[in-house]
């Protein structure tokens, strides 16, 4: 599977038959569906499974995982999904993937950094941003901070509050 995009987690197993709950970073997404092939990594391990069946709730079987023993060892597993699978999505919408290597700036116009990585904190999606002093800085990608994000002008624009730059390290 060429040209993979990181779509979220295998959070637990649940039940006796194999079923997983997956965590995926867009709670709205429209990409999981029957026969869908994903990668699934974790650590040096990665393994393609096919979507058997699906649940309300985030709820997967996957075919060739029929009991909770195999369910649970998928458990911390990124969910991977190939490009070329992903729905179309609107204009104003991006994929988070598409945003790693991205210059971030100011409205002034000041390059603060580049992002690097994102993840999710259960309460929102995080920008993981490498600033120009060197230091990591998280970006919650909220409309009041992130205010655009330009893939023609390859820049994501901030109006960050005081002390959210500042070195985390």
């Amino acid at each position: 599977m060429a040209d993979l995009i990181f779509l979220g987690y295998v959070a637990k197993a649940f039940g006796l038959k194999g079923g997983v709950t997956v965590r995926l970073f867009n709670l709205d997404s429209e990409a999981l569906h029957i026969g869908l092939k994903l990668r699934l990594k974790h650590g040096q391990l990665s393994k393609e499974l096919e979507v058997d069946k699906i649940l309300s709730g985030h709820r997967v079987f996957f075919a060739g995982i029929v009991d909770r023993s195999s369910a649970e060892a998928l458990a911390g597993s990124e969910i991977h999904i190939a490009r070329s699978d992903l729905p179309e999505i609107d204009n104003d919408e991006v994929y988070l993937n598409d945003m790693i290597g991205m210059p971030v700036v100011l409205l002034s116009g000041e390059k603060v950094g580049e992002v690097i990585d994102f993840f999710t904190n259960s309460a929102q999606t995080l920008l993981e941003v490498k600033t120009v002093a060197g230091h990591m800085a998280s970006i919650p990608l909220v409309k009041a901070i992130v205010l655009n994000v330009d893939f023609e002008s390859n820049k994501i624009v901030i109006d960050p509050p005081d002390g959210l730059l500042d070195s985390m390290d």
